[in-house]
């Protein structure tokens, strides 16, 4: 869902693949793993964003268990392949409470190196804690504007994670 003038403009200098699907669960992206998603592939970085879907039918604990898995699954696959951990996003109908529970516990999975975590959802949040006017095409997905911020937050670790060796 990501507006083509962002997606190009900012990511068109790599060789990018968008493996997203709309309505995608954990348990879902662990499945084409386990099925030939990125068989034959070397990724240098993937930029994971997983969990927001799982949020109204798990836990948060459940919900960071199931991230987790997807990253671990991904580290045996791709064991020299970095990955950009972005944090589950608040959305208008979701306990802020619950969303931040799960992302403290994923956050863990940051190592410095392989892992890194990245939650730029407080960006889409005003002072009293709720989804900023504008933020949100529907109950879930973001705007132009929200992709901006996105892009906006992601780009400057992206960059460097790109560049390391």
């Amino acid at each position: 869902m990501w507006p083509g003038d962002l997606f190009n403009k900012n990511f068109g200098k790599y060789q990018v693949v968008n493996f997203g699907v709309g309505g995608d669960r954990a348990e879902n992206v662990l499945w084409r793993l386990e099925n030939g998603e990125l068989k034959g592939t070397s990724p240098k970085v993937i930029v994971l964003m997983i969990g927001t879907n799982n949020m109204g039918f798990n836990t948060a604990e459940e919900v960071a268990l199931g991230v987790t898995t997807v990253v671990k699954n991904l580290q045996t696959k791709f064991p020299t392949t970095k990955i950009l951990l972005l944090g589950i996003l608040p959305k208008k109908d979701a306990k802020v409470e619950k969303v931040a529970a799960a992302n403290e516990i994923i956050a863990k999975l940051d190592d410095g190196k392989m892992v890194r975590y990245l939650d730029f959802g407080p960006k889409l949040l005003d002072k009293d804690g709720k989804i900023q006017a504008g933020m949100l095409a529907d109950a879930v997905h973001l705007t132009h504007k929200g992709y901006e911020i996105w892009v906006e937050a992601m780009n400057p670790l992206l960059t460097e994670m790109m560049a390391q060796k």
